[in-house]
């Protein structure tokens, strides 16, 4: 059977935590092959949000650390059952939420990463927000040369 790679999140987060996912990996029920991966850097510092800042200040940032290692971690392939509904499934949510926040939760577990309410809407909204705020002190920037 062919795969399909999906990042079920739909951006990247501060390397600390999981967002809730997505319907894309979970709205045919089907069984998924999850696979999450950490950076370690010698600085501490995430290579990460690499789409709220320019990409020349995101590999000064990536390759200026000296040293940095990337893990891949593979995960065992998972299927809802019947157990699963039966265990995890409420009967009111939509079916594909339950098995979402399922994968979310045992990615984190497994991952050693904190579990978060955000949503990619509320990163496309940081990211908005930072666009105008850098737009705003470039105008006041300009103001003071004048």
């Amino acid at each position: 059977m062919p795969s399909v790679t999906i990042y079920p999140e739909g951006c990247t987060t501060n390397g600390t935590c999981i967002i809730k996912f997505r319907k894309g990996a979970f709205g045919s029920l089907r069984k998924v092959k999850p696979y999450f991966s950490k950076i370690w850097t010698l600085t501490g510092i995430r290579p990460v949000h690499g789409d709220s800042i320019s990409t020349w200040a995101y590999f000064g940032i990536l390759f200026g650390q000296g040293f940095n290692m990337y893990t891949l971690y593979e995960m065992p392939v998972f299927e809802p059952n019947e157990y699963f509904w039966k265990h995890h499934w409420d009967g009111k949510e939509q079916k594909w939420i339950a098995y979402a926040r399922a994968m979310q939760i045992i990615m984190a577990e497994q991952g050693g990463f904190e579990l978060s309410d955000s949503m990619m809407e509320d990163m496309l909204e940081y990211r908005k927000l930072m666009k105008s705020h850098k737009s705003v002190i470039k105008g006041h920037v300009g103001e003071d040369k004048k």
